[in-house]
């Protein structure tokens, strides 16, 4: 089975518990239909969610950099941005936390989990690879392999891996999602998307949102 997720990600996969575990492949087309992000926003290309039986759940997402991507970081030497990473990670984890919520649908789940909180990254400089590397460039594969570590009161703490070939080229601790309703999804007076929680507390939502503050009204 680790081979076919292999395959089907077309990339390295480390090792993985998937003894009577419960294994969802979602295509390009499916991711989006599940997250609200859409391209160029939208960085994953396959994801592969393993809920085993006992242990925790992992999601395996795949991030293929394109030219796009690195434009203008930088002129002389193009490599991906830190902010694109760690937006393609996000994306992983909404997917991760998305099916502990039981959405199973297009769209139609009634909370949206958002990154709150990471309280620690690492560059590995691809620790344990067999060529080491220090950047990521156009062409490159990138596996996320992402590790529920727990949640309560609509929380979920997670952990990230990035892998460029079969070597970790950073890590993320410490990454928070909170599952905000659809209804506290609103708009202000200046156009401008925002989510507001019981707390009064505001985030920002990245562009496209408006299709939520339909659906929200």
């Amino acid at each position: 089975m680790k081979q076919g997720i292999a395959k089907f990600l077309g990339v390295y996969v480390p090792k993985i518990n998937i003894n009577n575990a419960k294994i969802t492949f979602l295509n390009e087309g499916e991711i989006g239909e599940k997250i609200w992000e859409t391209p160029p926003q939208l960085y994953i290309k396959r994801v592969v969610i393993v809920e085993p039986r006992e242990g925790a759940i992992i999601a395996l997402g795949t991030v293929i950099v394109t030219e796009s991507m690195c434009n203008g970081h930088f002129p002389f030497f193009k490599m991906l941005p830190l902010a694109i990473l760690a937006q393609a990670v996000g994306q992983v984890g909404e997917l991760l936390i998305l099916s502990m919520n039981g959405n199973n649908g297009s769209h139609n789940n009634d909370k949206v989990p958002i990154v709150i909180k990471a309280s620690e990254v690492r560059s590995m400089s691809n620790k344990g690879g067999t060529k080491q590397r220090r950047f990521v460039i156009p062409g490159d594969h990138l596996l996320v392999f992402m590790t529920h570590i727990g949640g309560r009161f609509g929380m979920h703490e997670v952990k990230a891996d990035i892998y460029v070939e079969d070597g970790i080229m950073a890590s993320i601790g410490g990454l928070t999602y909170y599952n905000v309703e659809l209804k506290n999804f609103w708009e202000v007076r200046d156009g401008e998307s925002m989510v507001k929680q019981d707390s009064g507390f505001r985030l920002p939502v990245s562009e496209g949102s408006q299709t939520i503050q339909r659906v929200a009204g």
